[in-house]
């Protein structure tokens, strides 16, 4: 699900973008891992929170945008 000003279409050429996944089971960390190696030229700025708690957060630039992927459980 895309959110923030992209999903509201108020996003420039300044904005970042905001993405939400929900799954049934949180990928693991190597899961992701190899997601971010597909997206060429992604870097991995920071991760956040606790897959044990069933959400976890990347940011990633990707081609100089700032991306952020929200990964939750259905049940979170």
């Amino acid at each position: 699900m895309v959110t923030g000003s992209l999903a509201e279409g108020l996003c420039d050429e300044y904005s970042d973008c905001d993405v939400m996944f929900y799954y049934d089971k949180l990928p693991t960390e190597a899961e992701l891992a190899r997601s971010r190696q597909h997206n060429r030229g992604a870097e991995l700025v920071e991760i956040l929170g606790n897959p044990t708690e069933g959400a976890v957060g990347e940011t990633l630039c990707i081609d100089g945008v700032e991306c952020q992927f929200a990964h939750a459980t259905i049940a979170q």
